[in-house]
């Protein structure tokens, strides 16, 4: 079904842009949906991530859940605020830990999860293969052309020049050849909520 969405808004985007806003409205929409599952270790945790914090054989401090504040930061039991945003769970299980054995236990075991992450969403549509939304991994950067090759790749009928990003804030998109997004030393990278559109080819 959302394919079908994407496929149909495509068709008439490139020339009146009139589903733009509406295109964009949905992404974002779909992009503050959370997520659940195993992030890796060198995921950087965010504002709206909920985290699990353990301490062994701490009753008081067992199994709590956190939602990390718009500010990035979660209020601990006893030691109060902790930064928590752009950081691993590594990171800040060492800093509990840290903070813990400031005054109040001796050898704390810290374990920290994250139970749920907001998802990082691109839609990408016209002519490639699966128009659709696709996910950015959440721990690291994905460039235009992974997303491209993530919803399948470009059609027989894709234009290789005109390729639009649309991204919430600016008032026009910017336009790429493929070469450019091919690039390796010049690298343009998708963030939450960007829209890429390929056009077809007049030939």
């Amino acid at each position: 079904m959302i394919s079908n969405v994407f496929l149909s808004a495509s068709r008439r985007a490139i020339d009146s842009g009139r589903l733009i806003a509406a295109l964009l409205g949905f992404c974002f929409g779909l992009g503050g949906m959370a997520a659940r599952g195993q992030v890796s270790e060198s995921y950087k945790v965010q504002p709206t991530d909920i985290l699990i914090i353990e301490v062994a054989n701490e009753p008081k401090l067992g199994a709590k859940e956190f939602r990390v504040a718009a500010s990035g930061e979660i209020s601990y039991p006893f030691i109060g605020a902790v930064r928590a945003a752009e950081r691993t769970t590594v990171e800040i299980q060492e800093e509990v830990k840290r903070l813990l054995e400031t005054d109040y236990l001796v050898n704390a075991q810290v374990l920290v999860q994250v139970r749920d992450f907001r998802k990082k969403i691109v839609s990408v549509f016209g002519q490639v293969n699966k128009p659709g939304l696709v996910e950015i991994p959440p721990e690291r950067k994905m460039t235009a052309i992974e997303a491209i090759s993530s919803a399948g790749g470009l059609t027989r009928l894709a234009r290789q020049s005109g390729i639009q990003i649309i991204r919430e804030g600016k008032k026009d998109p910017t336009l790429y050849n493929l070469d450019e997004l091919k690039s390796s030393e010049k690298p343009v990278y998708v963030e939450n909520g960007d829209m890429i559109f390929v056009p077809e080819s007049r030939i």
